[in-house]
């Protein structure tokens, strides 16, 4: 995946798949923000460990079992 975004940092991406990779509710933080993030399957497995990891380093966040923010 690395290679695939490499040098397109300033492009909005969005990456699908089936990774294996189980982050449980893990992966959609946001700076400043509280993680909104839901999900029955609250594993984490090395493949999510290593996903979560990629995510943090590049600022990116799982966008799938996110709540729906209330407008205040």
């Amino acid at each position: 995946m690395e290679e695939r975004v490499e040098g397109r940092e300033e492009e909005v991406t969005i990456i699908g798949g089936d990774w294996n990779a189980r982050t449980g509710e893990e992966g959609a933080e946001e700076r400043g923000k509280e993680k909104s993030r839901r999900s029955k399957d609250k594993t984490i497995n090395t493949e999510g460990r290593m996903l979560l990891r990629l995510l943090n380093e590049r600022g990116w966040t799982i966008i799938n079992g996110r709540d729906k923010e209330e407008d205040e």
